[in-house]
């Protein structure tokens, strides 16, 4: 399901993230940040370097048993958090994880946007932990993993 259908996504993400499309000049500011001050949201401040998502990152690094040294752009934060695995899976399971966090931080985004209300961390990451297991079930339907299992030791599951 989201290996076969998620060329859009892809290609939405590699456009705002890799390539380095920003948001509209004068747009609207960073709805994460409660107190404001960003004058105009980019993505590198709304994925890395808006405390909230930081703190989304700095968690699922936790959950994968990792430290975190977060990187100054998007393309550079990809080819770390992604370049850490050695096996092909480990790898598939990293680019999993990753898209993840990204999609969920931009659902919360567009939550806060159009529902209101504030962000919390910790749901956020609930989120990409459910978000990234079922993409895993998917990819591998053989996999007999549970979630309690894939929120121990994810990396674990995706050497199985």
């Amino acid at each position: 399901m989201f290996f076969r259908g998620s060329s859009f996504l892809i290609g939405s993400l590699r456009k705002i993230i890799l390539l380095g499309a920003g948001f509209p000049s004068g747009g609207v500011g960073c709805v994460f940040c409660p107190m404001g001050g960003v004058p105009s949201e980019t993505a590198v401040h709304m994925f890395l370097s808006c405390l909230s998502s930081f703190l989304v990152w700095y968690q699922v690094a936790r959950w994968l048993g990792w430290e975190l040294v977060m990187p100054v752009g998007l393309a550079q934060q990809f080819e770390a958090f992604t370049g850490l695995g050695r096996a092909k899976r480990t790898r598939l399971g990293l680019l999993l994880v990753w898209y993840a966090v990204i999609w969920t931080i931009w659902a919360s985004r567009n939550d806060l946007i159009f529902v209101g209300g504030l962000l919390r961390e910790e749901p956020v990451v609930d989120k990409v932990k459910l978000l990234a297991w079922k993409w895993f079930l998917v990819k591998y339907p053989a996999s007999s993993c549970s979630l309690y299992e894939w929120e121990g030791q994810p990396v674990l599951r995706w050497n199985q």
